[in-house]
């Protein structure tokens, strides 16, 4: 009958319409559920596809949707919906669409019921039994029904894709049923049966990528099979992969026209399937390996000679191997092979997909993941884009913290130096910016740097952010007062932080020593600058409150005990020489024993001296007053003569003498003082006479600041008094006129009043004066002084046991 009417349609479509039409009015006042009935409703539906496969095209499109899909969508809705039913209605909708696409409808014609039918489709995918024939046929109805107008939106396309899936790809496995009792279904539900659906499942999506009015894109569907691609139930992740073999297959085919140019989710895919090459089900692994082959010839310029085509099938053909060592090794070399072809830009897709199978709980398909992360930032780490690092190193970093074996944990700290070893500075940043520094897992990740063959080139570049942050720190004011004071500190402080950690287990101490000019003034101008400083809350866990320098004080510490012998580092200790750092009322102290130290341990490179002194003219009062300190205790060596510094230093200490803060002044007229008293005899002229030119200056300006100026005089008592003995006339001129002015702050009244008294005597007069007073009132004439005389004649030996001598 349905052979017949489908015939009469061919010439006579619009009666055999309305015959057929009218039968079913006819069916729909009958309730009937008998065989009879609904087999006869079975049949109506396929005499509605039939007609409109035989129709004439012209007659087809106008009454199609309201006279025939119409009554089918009836007739299934109101019948008995078993198998047979729902059968007759997959296949009248394939004819249905099959017709209309024969028809030729043109651009304004669209099938309204589109969405209502492909729903339809879905509730009978979800309603039939997994073993079902109707699956796959329901699939190839929805593959024609896809084809036409309207077009669903891309969400809507993903979501009919997700519940296709999710009714087909998620089956039981056979054995699985036969536990649960159902061993007449399991019979049914072997591969053989399942793989018709799949095969329609992947055809769909095939047709969905090829249709030019689906804007689904292969991203969605890569999406949707990543669901079941990483399920922890292998007949899942078997069927999704065969499912994934057909749609790379058909994308392969779509991209033909752009061969040589690499698929835009190559990484993300091979991060995918990767690890999969060593699943548990061997089948998996073959679908897995078949898939790297289609991503690989999607960017292959001519497919019939790449070079691989034999060397993946041999190794495709090894994965049948039993021992997970045999697994592992043949799944590297299949990732050598993947990473010799990968494309750049796509590492943050690769390492995204491979973390999800990193934390799996299958062992080996982790095991797999760990190889494919190295091998790929061992071969292919150089073509990584520096924009890719900061997510790659983020995603290292987070699977670090999520596992607490140690094995995974020495594997990411490898990945993170390979990484490192390819592009060290962006590693750095990224590690720096969103790492807690105080973590225990950065703290592990640093020393692990620190300890490799790249310690060296880290600590170097870390020493140069250091550098680079405290030069940007006065840079621009207003910037801190935007960001907060605690989000402007926090950089150095986590430089500091990680500096430590590599300088504690760094192999090489000649290298911290070499690199010691830059570290020095770069920790110590962080000391300086948070001198007085308040810590703010969010970075309290740092260091103590009230002591906001103590952090780059240890750093300090750190550093000098991988350059100093440990009698220097323990005489440092005993001075209390880090707590004066420190601390804002001592720390011009807590500089000059430092200074002292490296001089006797004779750790003043030229370049250290030149890295500090633009320091004496900083607009940050802090920095001028460490500077003013360390040069101060220089000026009692020989070294700033073989530097030849004498000079500028001289015109600097000058220029301090007369700044705004008044610990700066003190510390540049110690500086004189110091320079006045180990002035060397061989240096210029015009350097000893500028000398004492500007310690009188300063003497005839410092009565605010008479203690402190006092002790200053005294220590330079005896330099002055044997300098009036100059052999220059200008060193003696200029020699006497700083003694009267100094004469002042001198403790002995007698001893002022015999400078006082000799005003009008030459500067040898004077000196032969002042050094018989001091021998006929010896040691009573000078009790009032501070000093007792021994300690003046140690100073200069030889030269003042000889000027006492002769004024005697």
């Amino acid at each position: 009958m349905v052979s017949v009417v489908s015939r009469c349609a061919e010439s006579h479509f619009q009666l055999a319409l309305s015959l057929v039409k009218e039968f079913t009015g006819t069916l729909k006042r009958k309730k009937s559920k008998a065989r009879r009935t609904r087999a006869t409703r079975a049949a109506l539906l396929v005499m509605y596809g039939r007609m409109a496969l035989r129709a004439p095209r012209e007659q087809l499109l106008a009454r199609v949707e309201r006279d025939v899909v119409a009554n089918v969508l009836q007739l299934y809705r109101e019948g008995c919906q078993d198998a047979q039913l729902k059968l007759s209605l997959v296949q009248s909708v394939t004819e249905i669409s099959l017709a209309i696409q024969a028809a030729g409808a043109g651009p304004r014609f669209e099938l309204c019921c589109k969405r209502e039918l492909l729903q339809t489709l879905l509730e009978v995918i979800q309603e039939e039994p997994q073993e079902s024939p109707v699956h796959p046929r329901a699939l190839v109805a929805m593959q024609q029904l896809s084809k036409l107008k309207p077009r669903l939106s891309r969400e809507e396309n993903r979501h009919l894709l997700a519940l296709c899936c999710q009714g087909i790809v998620c089956l039981r496995r056979p054995e699985q049923m036969e536990r649960r009792g159902q061993t007449a279904v399991a019979a049914s539900c072997s591969p053989g049966v399942q793989a018709p659906s799949l095969r329609a499942l992947g055809q769909l999506m095939g047709a969905l990528l090829w249709a030019e009015l689906a804007p689904i894109r292969f991203e969605d569907m890569v999406q949707v099979l990543r669901r079941w691609l990483t399920s922890a139930h292998a007949c899942e992740r078997e069927r999704a992969l065969q499912v994934c073999v057909q749609v790379l297959g058909s994308y392969e085919e779509r991209c033909e026209h752009r061969r040589g140019r690499a698929c835009e989710w190559f990484g993300s895919l091979a991060g995918l399937l990767g690890p999969l090459t060593c699943d548990t089900s061997a089948a998996s692994r073959w679908w897995a390996v078949t898939c790297l082959g289609h991503l690989l010839r999607t960017g292959a310029e001519n497919t019939d000679v790449a070079p691989w085509t034999n060397e993946i099938g041999r190794l495709r053909e090894r994965l049948s191997a039993v021992t997970s060592e045999s697994l592992l090794a043949t799944s590297t070399n299949i990732a050598k092979l993947v990473c010799k072809y990968f494309p750049q830009g796509q590492a943050s897709g690769f390492m995204s997909s491979i973390v999800e199978s990193l934390l799996c709980t299958r062992p080996v398909c982790a095991w797999a993941a760990e190889r494919w992360t190295l091998t790929f930032l061992g071969d292919c780490g150089e073509q990584i884009f520096q924009e890719e690092v900061p997510k790659l190193v983020h995603l290292l970093y987070t699977c670090l913290r999520s596992t607490r074996q140690s094995a995974r944990r020495c594997f990411v700290l490898r990945a993170v130096f390979l990484l490192a070893h390819s592009h060290p500075q962006p590693v750095l940043d990224s590690l720096l910016q969103a790492c807690p520094p105080t973590d225990s897992d950065t703290v592990e990740v640093w020393r692990s740097l620190g300890r490799s063959v790249l310690g060296c080139q880290i600590l170097v570049c870390l020493t140069e952010k250091l550098r680079a942050a405290g030069k940007s720190s006065h840079r621009s004011e207003c910037c801190t007062r935007e960001l907060g004071s605690s989000q402007a500190a926090l950089e150095p402080r986590t430089i500091t932080h990680a500096l430590c950690e590599v300088v504690s287990v760094l192999q090489r101490k000649t290298l911290v020593q070499r690199l010691l000019p830059s570290l020095l003034p770069g920790l110590l101008r962080q000391v300086s600058e948070t001198l007085g400083e308040e810590l703010a809350p969010s970075v309290g866990d740092l260091e103590s409150a009230d002591m906001p320098g103590s952090l780059f004080v240890v750093a300090l510490e750190l550093v000098l005990a991988r350059c100093l012998d440990s009698r220097w580092l323990r005489l440092l200790r005993e001075q209390g020489a880090w707590a004066s750092l420190a601390e804002p009322q001592a720390h011009s102290t807590g500089v000059c024993l430092l200074a002292s130290m490296l001089l006797r341990a004779e750790l003043v490179p030229q370049r250290l001296l030149q890295n500090l002194f633009p320091w004496l003219d900083s607009p940050s009062a802090n920095l001028r007053l460490t500077a003013t300190a360390f040069f101060a205790e220089l000026m009692k060596d020989k070294l700033v003569e073989e530097r030849k510094l004498l000079k500028p230093l001289l015109e600097a200490l000058g220029e301090r003498a007369r700044d705004p803060v008044s610990t700066v002044q003190q510390m540049a007229m110690r500086g004189l003082g110091n320079a006045a008293s180990g002035a060397p005899a061989k240096e210029e002229e015009v350097l000893r006479c500028s000398a004492f030119v500007l310690y009188g200056t300063l003497a005839s300006s410092a009565s605010g600041r008479r203690s402190f100026f006092s002790r200053e005089v005294e220590a330079a008592f005896p330099s002055l008094v044997l300098h009036l003995g100059d052999p220059a006339p200008a060193v003696c001129s200029a020699c006497k006129v700083s003694l009267h002015l100094c004469a002042p702050f001198l403790g002995s009244k007698r001893v002022r009043q015999r400078i006082a008294a000799g005003i009008g005597l030459s500067a040898a007069e004077l000196q032969d004066e002042i050094c018989r007073h001091l021998v006929s009132e010896h040691c009573a004439g000078a009790m009032s002084l501070r000093r007792p005389p021994a300690l003046w004649l140690s100073r200069r030996g030889a030269t003042w046991a000889w000027a006492v001598a002769t004024s005697s």
